[in-house]
């Protein structure tokens, strides 16, 4: 899984537990809404404004699911821009400047 997607992937779940949260909330205004909506008019049964409630909260809800957040998006732009510069040739060469470094200071200290 590339770092892209663990941090998009993370981020989703995290807004599906927000979402369910949420809800608790949506669904128990709903319901006093409805109720209060059928104590008014009488010739609208309630269950029909529930149900209405009910699929527009669930569409918008989960519209908004899948949007990542502005830092997911930070992170997930700078994890692509990392693994391009890590198979570029100055990340190569890069690489082997700090390989050699590394080496050269375990020599250093076997000594």
């Amino acid at each position: 899984m590339s770092a892209e997607l663990f941090f998009y992937s993370v981020d989703v779940v995290g807004n599906f537990a927000t979402l369910l949260s949420w809800g608790m909330v949506i669904a128990i205004i709903g319901a006093f809404a409805c109720t209060f909506t059928w104590f008014i008019d009488k010739s609208q049964p309630a269950g029909k404004a529930a149900f209405r409630f009910a699929i527009t909260a669930v569409i918008i809800g989960l519209s908004l699911v899948p949007i990542p957040s502005k830092s997911t998006m930070y992170l997930m732009a700078g994890a692509h821009v990392a693994k391009e510069l890590a198979v570029s040739e100055t990340g190569k060469k890069v690489q082997q400047l700090v390989n050699q470094k590394l080496d050269e200071l375990l020599a250093e200290k076997k000594k």
